[in-house]
């Protein structure tokens, strides 16, 4: 048993953001990226822990920052051989969302949003469960 979808929005550096929020620029140290990072590894294995088989698990950051983001997913993918990335541009897009999603979906599949004039920046990967039930 579990969960079929859970959606992680994991505490981050908000490096996507600053645009909006300048002042996360003085907020943000040094030994804060570590310490995040940590936390973000302990959620998604508490998440593949309770997700079904056959679920989803769509981890979600608002921040830039490479470490939180793909490198994140790829330790999870290495600790977790039961999961596999799912590529966003392999889901059926609402209508008129295809060229948002090829505009904003990288080579891997994830969703990656550089901040801009009407979006702020953020960061998506959907991580399925593969083992049988």
């Amino acid at each position: 048993m579990g969960w079929d979808t859970i959606l992680l929005d994991a505490p981050c550096s908000a490096t996507g953001m600053i645009r909006k929020y300048p002042e996360l620029k003085w907020r943000l140290r040094e030994n804060d990226l570590p310490r995040l990072c940590q936390t973000q590894r302990a959620l998604l294995d508490s998440a593949a822990e309770a997700v079904a088989p056959s679920g989803r698990i769509v981890y979600v950051t608002c921040s830039l920052e490479p470490e939180e983001n793909e490198a994140q997913v790829e330790s999870f993918l290495t600790r977790w051989p039961a999961f596999q990335r799912r590529r966003f541009q392999d889901l059926a897009a609402p209508p008129g969302a295809e060229s948002f999603l090829k505009a904003f979906v990288s080579t891997a599949g994830d969703l990656r949003l550089l901040p801009g004039d009407t979006h702020m920046g953020m960061f998506a990967a959907i991580l399925e469960r593969t083992d049988p039930p």
